[in-house]
């Protein structure tokens, strides 16, 4: 328990001959609040959304272009080749599903592979010939037997 002091509330002492006014308080008076920090604004949070996914679309592309070169010197020129890719915010990565059809003279396939764009990291791939099943169909080690199921598991990567 603390004991009053002799001088609590208000008082005069006199020092020297002129008056000094002293006062105290039994209760000690809290710190300053720290101001909070400021919360993006919208539009500061929608611009910072935008550069991100273009920065995705740029990295994306000079993916893809090294990849189109390097499937076609292995495999050979393909029937054809596109890409989608997304910037997935709840994951904070970029993405890229990357499609390859080819002709042989008996057959047509089609190839489809998802990639961590910044990390260059192969998560998934699909590859069948038409009509029959894949001869691969996995993401995150998680096999699959067809194009649907392969859609499915490649979904929350390219969706948010």
């Amino acid at each position: 328990m603390r004991k009053a002091s002799r001088f609590a509330g208000l008082g005069l002492i006199v020092l020297c001959g002129s008056p000094l006014l002293v006062v105290s308080c039994d209760k000690s008076t809290p710190p300053p609040a720290r101001p909070t920090p400021l919360s993006p604004s919208p539009a500061d949070t929608r611009k910072a959304s935008y550069e991100i996914q273009e920065k995705c679309a740029r990295d994306a592309r000079e993916w893809y272009e090294h990849w189109r070169r390097a499937t076609s010197s292995l495999a050979g020129p393909p029937l054809s080749t596109d890409f989608r890719t997304h910037y997935n915010g709840k994951r904070g990565r970029c993405f890229i599903l990357a499609l390859r059809d080819d002709a042989g003279k008996t057959y047509l396939s089609h190839g489809e592979q998802l990639t961590d764009v910044l990390e260059n990291l192969e998560i998934g791939s699909y590859f069948a010939a038409s009509g029959g099943e894949p001869y691969v169909c996995e993401v995150n080690e998680i096999r699959c037997r067809s194009l649907k199921e392969w859609d499915s598991l490649v979904k929350p990567y390219m969706e948010d």
